[in-house]
Parts: structure tokens; sequence; C-alpha cells
């Protein structure tokens, strides 16, 4: 009878101190594991959030970059600025005056146009033509006609230029 007893009271002790102890142990193990992967997936998107910062600040570096090869449609000062420097220090003369924009369904950004004309010697003609080119704004040289002045080595240059607008 006693080892009845015993072995009821062992089972009873098992099935409701042992087996609950145990099974909280389980549970909290699977709970501490689910935490770890929340806590590795937050780490993830933490570092993902960071390099989005860089990447986001790089672009917007970019983003200005590209603005500033955009002419102001309204006031372009700076730009004729540009042209008149440029053509100075190549020894030109220049007269820039604006000519008619018409953007088309066709074209992708809006545009001013300006009817240019030049003189000087043609390898300054040529040297202000590349920097032009090659400057801080986006242009596309239309019409180009190139003559000489009669009383001296100096050229006559008429052009049009597409100046890109935001």
């Amino acid at each position: 009878m006693s080892i009845f007893i015993f072995v009821v009271s062992v089972a009873l002790i098992a099935a409701f101190i042992i087996y609950p102890f145990f099974n909280d142990i389980k549970i909290g193990s699977k709970e501490t594991i689910s935490q770890k992967e929340n806590l590795a997936i937050l780490e993830a998107q933490m570092a993902n959030l960071d390099k989005f910062k860089i990447i986001y600040k790089n672009l917007e570096e970019i983003s200005e970059k590209i603005d500033e090869l955009f002419v102001n449609p309204e006031v372009p000062v700076e730009f004729i600025g540009f042209l008149e420097n440029t053509a100075e220090e190549y020894h030109l003369k220049i007269e820039v005056s604006p000519a008619s924009a018409r953007a088309t369904e066709k074209d992708i950004w809006s545009y001013i146009t300006f009817q240019i004309s030049a003189s000087g010697s043609f390898v300054d003609f040529l040297k202000f033509q590349k920097k032009m080119e090659n400057g801080p704004y986006l242009i596309e040289i239309q019409n180009l006609s190139i003559g000489r002045l009669t009383e001296s080595d100096d050229i006559r240059a008429s052009f049009t230029i597409k100046v890109f607008t935001n």
C-alpha cells in the first residue's frame, strides 16, 4: 500500500508540478527564439534603413546637380552671364537675344532658345563653343553659320542654342 501511495504521489507530483514546469520552460524557449528572430529582423531593417539614408543623401546630391543643369526660364540671368563671361574669356564679342521657345509634345523637357552672334578669331570661337557644350548647363547648339569678316582674319558666327529649363 505504501508503495502504491508513493507511486501515486510521485505521479501526481510529476503531473501537477514537474510537467507544467517543463511545459513553461518549453513555451518560454519558443518565445525567446521568436523574439530573437524578431530582433534579428529589426536589426536587418535598421541596417537597411541606414543604407537607405546614405543612398538617399547621395541621390539628393545627384538630384541637386541635375537641377543645376537646367536654366530658370523666368530669370535666365545666370546663364546669360555664363555666356558673356565665357566670351570675354576667349576675347569674343557676343550679342545674346532671346528667341521664341516652342516645346512640342515630342520634347521631353521644356526649353528656351537664344540667338547668339559672336565675332572674333576662329580658334577662340571653337574654344568658346567647346566650353559652352561642356559647361554647367544642358544646351543644344542649332543653326550654326560662320562667315569671315572682310577687314580681318576674324569670323562672325551666328547660331541658335536651345537651353533646357526646369
